[in-house]
């Protein structure tokens, strides 16, 4: 189930803050939850230390979607395509 998904990667990421993949799956169970918010929180986190991290561009567009944020989510979706 999405808690105990959630809790396994909440538990991997307070033992390895740079565990970029584990962050990627957070931001997709939350998503997945509908909580966006938490997924943009990060998403963002993400591309402040790497800016070219394609898949955390595009989790970010797909919760910036999740918010009706379209013409964000259209950037962020643009930027995922400029950096793969």
């Amino acid at each position: 189930n999405y808690e105990q998904a959630l809790q396994d990667i909440i538990n991997i990421i307070e033992n390895d803050t740079i565990d970029t993949i584990a962050k990627i799956k957070l931001a997709i169970a939350y998503l997945n939850m509908n909580m966006p918010d938490s997924a943009i929180t990060i998403t963002n986190d993400i591309l402040k230390s790497n800016k070219h991290n394609y898949v955390a561009h595009d989790v970010n567009g797909l919760a910036l979607m999740k918010q009706k944020k379209y013409r964000e989510a259209i950037q962020s979706f643009s930027d995922a395509l400029s950096v793969h």
